[in-house]
């Protein structure tokens, strides 16, 4: 793999560079709050496919979108039920994944092969100010088992423009409900339990 430019995040005006880089549709590598994931902004099919080619997922997968906040939910889904807001409320930023009937318009922007969108607001701070300064989403595809940047590379087919290197990730997965239709399905028991998000959802999960 080329040399890939790494940054600390602890180094001063780090997201000038960043946003420069995610505006040119290219891709790089952030920590979130489970893995390492390779990002880009959700501008068009360029950048969508410079971020799959990267991880060496099939064109036509539909990458997730990392949100900036819970608030910009109703932005990228059509349908919020009552069960997701819920489940939003109590559970973002962390590891909840939640998958929703997407919104029109987000179609063109972020890959747009189903009907439906899926959302995580990560519970990194400096993720989610990145996020939030490049428009409010960033398509991600996290790198599995990367809890450091140099296992993170390692796991990539094709070198990302930047890698920001923000130290040791947690680790593990997030949960991944689908919201987008009744009755709510679990897709992945990942930190959160079963039990306690059909609490607070209020609702049975299949």
């Amino acid at each position: 793999m080329p040399r890939v430019l790494r940054v600390s995040l602890d180094a001063p005006d780090w997201r000038v560079g960043a946003l420069d880089l995610l505006r040119a549709g290219r891709t790089m590598v952030v920590p979130t709050d489970t893995v390492y994931a390779a990002v880009a902004a959700p501008a068009g099919p360029r950048a969508v496919r410079r971020l799959l080619q990267t991880m060496a997922v099939p064109a036509g997968t539909d990458p997730p979108l990392l949100l900036a906040s819970a608030e910009a939910l109703g932005r990228f889904a059509a349908h919020n039920p009552p069960a997701a807001r819920r489940l939003a409320a109590a559970f973002w930023p962390g590891r909840l994944t939640m998958v929703l009937r997407r919104a029109p318009g987000v179609r063109g922007e972020a890959a747009g092969y189903s009907e439906t969108v899926t959302l995580r607001v990560p519970a990194n701070a400096a993720l989610r100010e990145l996020i939030s300064e490049a428009g409010g989403a960033l398509l991600a595809i996290g790198v599995p088992g990367a809890q450091t940047l140099d296992e993170a590379l390692s796991g990539l087919a094709l070198a990302p423009s930047l890698a920001l290197d923000g130290g040791r990730c947690p680790g593990g997965e997030s949960s991944v409900v689908d919201c987008s239709r009744a009755p709510l399905r679990l897709l992945r028991e990942g930190a959160i339990a079963r039990e306690r998000l059909a609490s607070v959802a209020r609702s049975r999960l299949y």
